[in-house]
């Protein structure tokens, strides 16, 4: 009979750790105490903001600040801003960067191409260069490497402030910018 009792004390003792849990073990970990280090300060960066914008001008925003963020800072669109080519032509979500310029067009008013600078093929001819910041889809196409998707890519991602952001903001291979660098301009 003792040994009835102590085999019923031992499953007693099995199944009261089913129903009665033990309590979980807490470890606590000491946190460092040292000062983080502070971040190192970062310059603010500087835009200019015209066409049909309520408040054009030179604004200075934040590093990493947006094409949008840039509009906000000059008010908004004005009423007579061309909001369809906006739309289809302007990447509001693309960073600015230091010395920027946001140009935005006017109801009616034609983009114009920019092609003031030449260049001097191997040859001897003389030729336009490309704005890789006001071309058409068309213009870019041309390019040596540059299809249609390129092309859009290019557009997509303007403003451009050096043409090697075409490597950066475009994701142009360092193949194909090699080949059309002389070909192109801001």
């Amino acid at each position: 009979m003792t040994l009835g009792i102590i085999g019923a004390c031992l499953i007693g003792y099995g199944l009261q750790e089913l129903f009665i849990p033990k309590p979980p073990v807490v470890e606590i970990i000491k946190a460092n105490t040292s000062p983080s280090p502070l971040p190192t300060a970062i310059s603010n960066i500087v835009v200019d903001v015209s066409g049909a914008v309520e408040n054009p001008g030179v604004y200075t925003l934040s590093p990493g600040s947006r094409v949008s963020d840039a509009l906000v800072a000059a008010g908004g669109l004005a009423v007579v801003a061309d909001k369809n080519y906006l739309a289809r032509n302007v990447n509001l979500a693309s960073v600015v960067t230091d010395g920027s310029k946001i140009y935005i067009l006017k109801k009616g008013e034609v983009p114009t191409v920019v092609t003031t600078n030449t260049t001097t093929t191997s040859n001897g001819n003389t030729t336009s260069l490309v704005s890789i910041n006001s071309a058409s889809e068309s213009e870019l196409d041309r390019l040596w490497g540059i299809g249609p998707t390129r092309a859009q890519d290019i557009i997509t991602n303007r403003p451009y402030t050096t043409i090697d952001e075409l490597k950066s903001k475009a994701k142009i291979p360092d193949s194909v910018f090699s080949k059309i660098k002389i070909e192109i301009s801001l």
